[in-house]
């Protein structure tokens, strides 16, 4: 597994974040061993945990619990910070389409993390996913599911809200649980497998205002150029697009199945995945649970037809892996769900 880099245009969210809190950078970047004046800022990358270590430290300096929510907020004024991203997003046709283009291109931010946009019965998630072996970024995943609900506020003119948002790390305070659900205005999710932003079919409609057609031509073309002088994507997120794909329509997801979509032999993507240290049994079973659970909380699927979609034989044996994921029956779940 590659370490991974983070490019020039990723490192300065915090910084500028942090400098707009009056706070003096120098220090902190010095410590992570990141040099942002270069003579070339396009062709600048760092050490992804150089970078990750850099939110940690100026959220510190910061003293804030949810720097992540504050850079995004004050990077949603300066649209220009993204690059020919803001560019491709702001162009194309509808929302749908442009966190498509953000998922396709995000590698331009950095190339460790698994940027997807991927379907889901109540609509598409958008999802943020990187091999952390020393734990999530608390203030990354907070900039990533921020930045996208305010920037798409903005791109389709309406104040859409999603139908949930999930987080890798922990339960925040009950204050800092405030500041999340002024961003949000949605049920929130912690704990989870990644970080990801549901929106519903509706909002997925919704026009990008303003869009020129000509343009996003031009600027999609150079963001391609760009992603292609970029590694290939990981074998991980291959493979998780693939289940996610497979588990939501009632697929095949075996790796025989697998290796056929990757050109790729059973036996060599056993191997490949086993030097990734991952695993196809985890793979699938904690992909079921995540889509079981956005199943239940979003769509009035029956047990029978969820059990058929995700794979199972029969609808008890869906039951009993749901109860050891959830805790609770769907029934249960619903149920809690509609009294909040």
């Amino acid at each position: 597994m590659t370490a991974g880099r983070a490019s020039w245009m990723y490192v300065m969210v915090p910084v500028r974040a942090a400098k707009a809190l009056g706070l003096d950078c120098a220090r902190p970047l010095a410590e992570c061993g990141i040099e942002l004046e270069v003579a070339d800022p396009r062709a600048a990358w760092y050490p992804y945990a150089a970078a990750q270590a850099l939110w940690t430290k100026l959220a510190e300096a910061a003293g804030d619990a949810t720097f992540g929510l504050t850079a995004a907020a004050l990077q949603n004024d300066d649209p220009t910070s993204w690059g020919v991203l803001e560019y491709v997003a702001r162009n194309s046709h509808d929302f749908r389409d442009a966190l498509g283009r953000i998922a396709r291109y995000g590698q331009l931010m950095h190339d460790h993390a698994t940027v997807e946009l991927r379907e889901d019965p109540a609509g598409a998630f958008f999802t943020y996913r990187i091999p952390e072996l020393a734990g999530p970024n608390r203030y990354a995943a907070q900039w990533a599911a921020a930045a996208w609900v305010l920037r798409g506020r903005k791109l389709v003119g309406a104040a859409f809200d999603p139908l949930e948002v999930t987080f890798r790390h922990a339960a925040p305070s009950d204050v800092e649980l405030g500041a999340y659900q002024q961003v949000f205005r949605c049920p929130l999710r912690f704990g989870r497998p990644e970080t990801g932003v549901l929106v519903s079919h509706a909002d997925l409609a919704r026009p990008i205002v303003g869009a020129d057609v000509a343009l996003l031509a031009v600027v999609d073309a150079h963001a391609k150029e760009l992603v292609e002088r970029l590694p290939g994507k990981t074998l991980d997120s291959q493979v998780r697009s693939y289940l996610t794909r497979a588990l939501s329509t009632g697929g095949d997801s075996s790796l025989a199945a697998i290796g056929r979509a990757l050109a790729l032999s059973t036996r060599t993507l056993q191997r490949r995945l086993q030097d990734d240290g991952l695993s196809h049994r985890d793979m699938v079973d904690e992909i079921r649970c995540e889509l079981a659970r956005r199943m239940v909380t979003n769509t009035s699927l029956s047990n029978n037809e969820m059990a058929f979609l995700l794979g199972f034989a029969e609808a008890p044996a869906f039951l009993r892996a749901f109860k050891r994921w959830v805790g609770q029956s769907p029934g249960e779940l619903r149920g809690k769900r509609g009294a909040t």
